[in-house]
């Protein structure tokens, strides 16, 4: 594993004249991502579901690299646990004056450790870490096609590899009794590679690119529980795959990498430790993609827009 930090990895970037959406921009390696794109003079929107801590995270971030980029950030809501508020945000980002989009961050994620639900009826992790990117993502396709050449930046994990199926019938976890979260969260990841696939094979010639990555094992607080019990999962997580914990900085240096990098032009890849790697056999299967793209857009009402939209 390197060494590399987001601002490391970036430091001969310049993003001046791009806009970035990045989710989950309030804590974790949503926010550093979110500090370096501005570092590197993005215009950032901080999609968050809390207004009121994505302000304070936007100060934070004015604090470290400087009051003279504070017209870079701003701060939108966006609850991914609800299509609806998915919905609102991308009608009041067509309404905004400048609505270029060059790098859609898909970052947001949730480690839940008992059964929930979204508003809409999903299973947490599917819907939060799946079906609100999937729809989000669609309907700002439009806004990444006309501000082409630009990118879809999906962070998934390695922990993608573990899931050996996908089913298209029980996406809720109905059957599985006990709960178990790890299984969850593990199938939503599998999710974000597959989709990230599927969409750059849709994509194909609109100056897209879309790809997934694994950002590492982070020390963030993803992980809905006591610090003592989260370092208890971390570990797991460490020992089982063979990987070590990293800070949010070291964490978010791949989402860098994809963003900013030649490498990140080519779409339909899965990047671990700022290179191209391989992602499981599944997450590569173009049927299984295709279903599986077929099955999102039924539960969430959208459809891949047409070519020339």
């Amino acid at each position: 594993m390197s060494s590399h930090t987001a601002e490391s990895i970036s430091k001969d970037y310049d993003f001046t004249g791009k806009t970035a959406i990045v989710t989950g921009a309030s804590a974790g390696i949503g926010k550093e991502t979110a500090r370096v794109l501005a570092l590197k003079n993005a215009h950032v929107i901080l999609a968050v579901r809390s207004v009121k801590k994505g302000e304070q995270v936007k100060r934070e971030i004015i604090d470290s690299i400087g009051k003279d980029k504070a017209h870079l950030l701003e701060v939108a809501e966006l609850d991914l646990n609800s299509l609806a508020s998915v919905r609102e945000f991308a009608k009041k980002f067509q309404q905004r004056k400048s609505q270029d989009l060059h790098f859609l961050v898909n970052n947001a994620g949730i480690f839940g450790q008992a059964r929930e639900q979204t508003v809409d009826g999903f299973e947490a992790h599917f819907g939060v870490n799946h079906l609100g990117h999937f729809l989000l993502t669609l309907l700002l396709l439009p806004n990444l096609k006309k501000s082409a050449p630009s990118r879809v930046v999906v962070v998934a994990s390695t922990v993608h590899q573990v899931p050996t199926e996908v089913d298209f019938n029980d996406y809720n976890l109905a059957s599985l009794e006990p709960f178990d979260p790890s299984r969850a969260y593990n199938n939503s990841k599998l999710y974000n590679v597959l989709f990230a696939n599927e969409l750059n094979r849709r994509l194909e010639g609109t100056g897209i690119s879309a790809n997934s990555l694994h950002p590492g094992l982070i020390e963030t607080d993803i992980i809905k529980v006591d610090e003592e019990k989260q370092k208890e999962i971390r570990e797991y997580y460490s020992k089982t795959f063979s990987i070590p914990i990293l800070s949010p900085a070291q964490g978010a240096a791949t989402t860098l990498f994809v963003i900013g990098s030649k490498e990140g032009a080519t779409g339909g890849q899965y990047f671990d430790d700022s290179k191209v790697a391989t992602a499981s056999a599944l997450a590569q299967d173009p049927e299984v993609g295709r279903q599986f793209w077929e099955l999102s857009e039924k539960l969430t009402s959208a459809t891949f827009p047409a070519r020339d939209q």
